[in-house]
């Protein structure tokens, strides 16, 4: 892809995202901590929502920046926030987003998001298709050198 056609691409991109945040009631953000999502979540982002939306981290602690959450909530640019992560964990003393751990519209749940129990359920049914994908394969090796040492 050329040069001139990434910048298109991506310059598509963001204006669909601030298209997504203008209009959005709530905003899950779930995308993995890179370079580029450091600090997502920051002033210029939440100065791109009209809704006053409910925003979620159930992502990395660190694609927020806690200081630009802690204004919005303090200045009533969102509706609340939610989280069950933070960018240190566990989070500093001064963390911004520690101020408004009672703030009527926030609430932080300790990182057990994966264990709900259909996440429980998942968990132990791929354990036990791996455990019987072994065991198999340690029978079929078996019965190899069985077979082997028969000759």
């Amino acid at each position: 892809m050329g040069g001139e056609t990434r910048v298109a691409l991506v310059m598509k991109n963001i204006q669909t995202l601030a298209k997504v945040l203008s209009q959005s009631d709530i905003i899950a953000i779930t995308c993995p901590l890179t370079p580029e999502t450091k600090h997502l979540v920051n002033e210029e982002f939440i100065s791109k929502l009209r809704k006053k939306p409910l925003l979620i981290n159930i992502s990395r602690g660190a694609v927020v920046d806690p200081q630009a959450v802690y204004e919005a909530i303090e200045s009533n640019r969102i509706m609340g926030f939610a989280a069950d992560v933070f960018e240190k964990e566990p989070p500093a003393a001064d963390d911004p987003l520690l101020k408004i751990a009672n703030h009527p519209r926030v609430i932080y749940t300790p990182h057990i998001a994966w264990a709900s129990e259909h996440a429980q359920d998942k968990l132990w049914r791929i354990l036990k298709q791996q455990v019987e994908e072994f065991i198999v394969k340690i029978q079929s090796r078996t019965q190899r050198i069985m077979k082997k040492t028969q000759l």
